[in-house]
This record gives C-alpha cells, structure tokens and sequence, in this order.
C-alpha cells in the first residue's frame, strides 16, 4: 500500500482517466489519481518526497509552502501555520499534518542543521527554499520516468488533488475547503465540485428525504 493510501485509506478513489471526460465538460483543471500520487511519493527521496507531501497534504501555493519556517510548525500538536497569499489583508490558517509528514521535516530539519528561523524548504541554514522552477523541473522528470500526463507536472497540481481528494472524502464541504485551501471568493472553490459529484448527490437526496421522496 502507497504512503497516501496508508494516510488516507478511508477516503474514496478519485475518478479514473476514462471518468475525467464527462466530469471535465472542458475544464483544464489537471490532478493526480491517487494511484500517480503514490507512485510519485514511492520515485521521490528525501527532501523531494517532503516537498511533494507538504503541497499535498497542506493544499499550499508552493510560494504559500516556501515561507513556511521550521518555527511555524507545532511538533507537538501536529500543525503547522501558513502565511495565506492573494489577500487584500495579512491571513494565516492552521493546517493539520500527519505524522508521515512531520517525521520527514523533523529528518530534514535535523539532517540540515535548521534553525528556528530556516525555511523548512531550505537545504542549508540561512538559504533560501527550493525555488518553483526546480520543483517544476524535477516533477517533469518524475512524471515522465512513470509516464504521468506532463501537463500535471506542476507544483499547483498537488493542490488540485488534495482539494478534489476533500471533497471526494466527504469530510469537508465547499465552504469548509474555501478556508482549508485560502480562497478569498468562493467561487474560486466551486470550480471543484464538477470534479466530485458526491456532495451534489447527498444534498439532492437529504432534500428529497426532507420532501418525502425517496
């Protein structure tokens, strides 16, 4: 079982490549399938399988992601807190992690040297963290050594899943994941619900039940 599985067994499948096309109705929004993000986290080492995991698991912009500082996590509590971008005011939110995830920083943190202070995305103390473009660069690499659908081989892709991958679960309803992903409008967040018929269908049915209906 892939690390995501492990993390997130309960959570149902994302639609499969030949589902996408009626989900789509031409939007140009691209995502993993679970099954591409294991195989992405199993090819990635190291500082690699932290990036890929912290975008995932988080819903971060990467520049959301590379100013996170090894002070903003809560090891205790397993949180960790994230300057939001695209605001007209200075926002944060408090995103949980799993233990997966805090166990790669604490190795990282550790086997760089990091400071409070540090980027957690840093590979040294005092520099600066990995840049977009060479996480852009080493995710083309990746998806085209697992023949992953280059177009995906983007930082904000990792964001998509893990949106999809909310709703999808049914833990968390649209306005719930405006505020988990930092979404100023909504409807910057109604754009993932063509991608996951689940809520449309349960609210259709709560209101049908409410009617008498079944």
């Amino acid at each position: 079982m892939g690390e995501l599985a492990k993390i997130f067994s309960s959570a149902p499948s994302l639609p499969s490549e030949s589902e996408k096309e009626n989900w789509y109705e031409g939007e140009t929004i691209k995502y993993f399938s679970m099954a591409e993000a294991d195989k992405l986290l199993a090819l990635a080492s190291g500082w690699y399988q932290l990036v890929y995991l912290l975008l995932f698991e988080t819903g971060c912009r990467i520049e959301e992601a590379r100013e996170i500082r090894v002070r903003d996590i809560d090891f205790q509590t397993n949180k960790v807190r994230v300057v939001t971008l695209k605001q007209r005011k200075s926002a944060s939110r408090v995103l949980v992690i799993s233990d997966r995830l805090k166990s790669l920083i604490l190795m990282h943190r550790l086997d760089k040297q990091l400071s409070p202070t540090d980027y957690i995305l840093a590979n040294g103390p005092g520099e600066s963290s990995i840049s977009r473009q060479v996480v852009r660069q080493t995710m083309g690499r990746h998806c085209r050594e697992l023949g992953i659908e280059m177009d995906k081989a983007k930082p904000h892709t990792w964001r998509h899943t893990r949106a999809i991958q909310l709703l999808e679960s049914g833990e968390l309803d649209v306005i719930r994941l405006k505020d988990f992903l930092g979404h100023c409008s909504l409807s910057s967040t109604l754009v993932y619900v063509k991608f996951s018929n689940r809520q449309v269908t349960e609210a259709v049915q709560r209101a049908n039940l409410k009617l008498g209906l079944r």
